[in-house]
């Protein structure tokens, strides 16, 4: 056989045998691949049942911090809460531990191959920023805590056996005397001795005193009788009688006018109203229209306007006749109009 020939065999039987060592070598990376994966998956699956039973044990803290509330009061309760931080804690550390662990584990098979597929690729993909990080971990608690409320709110209704309140609003600041609720004191100061800051600032900020109102509102406002009781119940329906401006807004019907609690819903802006000194013609004076005329007139005008909203003409007079001694407004009010009226008139043409 010529030279020539035998080189060229044993060239063919060189390949084959290269052939088989590519073909076992791909075989061996396939099968890396594929344990990494398994490892991948085991790794996640043992994550997911880390959280699942950290979440348990801070359920389980959350519960016996609920009870600690009931059986032994706030320091118990304040101890519980620390342990429950503390928990909360040692669960966003250990993910973060955990989600490390596995970025270092993909990081290492992209270095140790190039061939992955897309998912192995995606799962080994570089490192996220922090904010990045924390923004995604942050979607993931919403979206688990949304879960967890969504089972909640399916469970039947059982009424707590502890209601949080703030009790009466009667503590009152030893500076100005304004009242608070005894959770609004400074956590500086005790429940025997409290200080508050957004009233008066501890006495920094002094004001004069109000004066006192005139004897008629006096005995509305703090009266005990059948007349001051009828005033308290209709309260609105006076201020809007005595009114000088109305109210200027586009209200929306369709919620005010639907069933259940009442809703006041408007659209665009909120505004007040003052209406020219003379209604259009055939129709009734009001609001600072009403202020022009007598005394008697105007609360002739003033029970035609109200009626149906019951009030009473003896307490629209007094506290017609009060407004008329006191409110430093409608004599500047009356004022204006007569300026007016001399300007119109000296403006006429003879």
């Amino acid at each position: 056989m010529p030279k020539r020939g035998k080189y060229r065999m044993e060239k063919q039987r060189l390949r084959g045998q290269e052939q088989v060592k590519d073909q076992a070598i791909q075989q061996q990376e396939a099968l890396r691949l594929q344990r990494q994966e398994q490892q991948l998956a085991e790794d996640h699956v043992r994550q997911e049942r880390e959280f699942q039973q950290q979440e348990a044990v801070r359920r389980q803290v959350q519960r016996q911090a609920q009870h600690a509330d009931l059986q032994y009061g706030e320091e118990q309760a304040e101890q519980v809460r620390r342990a429950q931080r503390a928990a909360q804690e040692e669960l966003e550390r250990r993910e973060e531990e955990l989600a490390d662990q596995a970025h270092r584990a993909a990081r290492d098979a992209v270095d140790q191959g190039e061939d992955l597929n897309e998912l192995v690729a995606a799962r080994n993909a570089p490192r996220m920023p922090r904010p990045q990080q924390l923004a995604n971990k942050q979607n993931i608690a919403n979206r688990r805590q949304a879960q967890v409320i969504r089972q909640e709110a399916q469970q039947p209704y059982v009424k707590p056996l502890y209601r949080h309140t703030l009790h009466n609003m009667e503590v009152e600041c030893r500076n100005c005397g304004a009242l608070h609720w005894d959770i609004e004191r400074l956590t500086s100061s005790s429940r025997i001795h409290p200080k508050f800051g957004v009233c008066c600032l501890q006495g920094q900020v002094r004001l004069d005193p109000f004066r006192e109102a005139p004897a008629a509102l006096h005995r509305l406002f703090r009266g005990v009788d059948i007349t001051a009781r009828e005033f308290h119940d209709k309260v609105r329906s006076y201020n809007n009688a005595f009114a000088f401006t109305s109210l200027g807004v586009k209200i929306d019907h369709a919620v005010t006018s639907a069933a259940g609690p009442y809703s006041f819903r408007i659209h665009g802006g909120f505004h007040h109203s003052i209406s020219a000194f003379h209604p259009p013609e055939g129709e009734t004076p009001s609001f600072g229209q009403l202020y022009i005329h007598n005394p008697q007139t105007t609360l002739f005008l003033r029970n035609e306007n109200n009626q149906g909203h019951g009030t009473t003409p003896a307490t629209m007079l007094e506290i017609q006749d009060t407004l008329e001694q006191f409110n430093p407004f409608i004599p500047l009010y009356k004022q204006l109009i007569r300026s007016s009226w001399k300007s119109l008139k000296q403006n006429v043409p003879t």
